[in-house]
């Protein structure tokens, strides 16, 4: 589709946040944990779980962080296949459902590891 059709507004959105930019997305949070299975970040106070024990113990710190991103490759990997599917109608609750999920997973893995 042309940019000058989407213009007149009522599909400029679909135009310029379509499914390749939610599949790029998803890609990108899913390299986020591959970069810290391998422990290409190292810690520091901007980025990352922060909390006493991960910013003194960088075993904490490495540990807490391979366990989160396989987390992030997950959630990468299913956004950006879910991206792809056409479109259809889901209720809101499923979403809910997903983020308790991730959050549940996310407390469990805080508390094993950089609690």
């Amino acid at each position: 589709m042309p940019l000058a059709a989407a213009v007149d507004g009522s599909n400029l959105m679909q135009y310029f946040v379509g499914p390749t930019w939610f599949t790029a997305i998803g890609l990108g949070i899913a390299l986020v944990g591959a970069l810290h299975i391998f422990r290409v970040l190292p810690p520091n106070r901007w980025f990352g779980l922060r909390t006493k024990r991960t910013l003194s113990d960088p075993l904490a710190w490495y540990r807490a962080h391979a366990a989160f991103g396989w987390i992030f490759i997950a959630v990468g990997l299913v956004a950006a296949v879910v991206s792809m599917w056409p479109a259809r109608p889901v209720h809101p609750a499923w979403g809910l459902v997903g983020i308790a999920v991730i959050a549940a997973i996310a407390i469990r893995v805080y508390r094993r590891y950089a609690a």
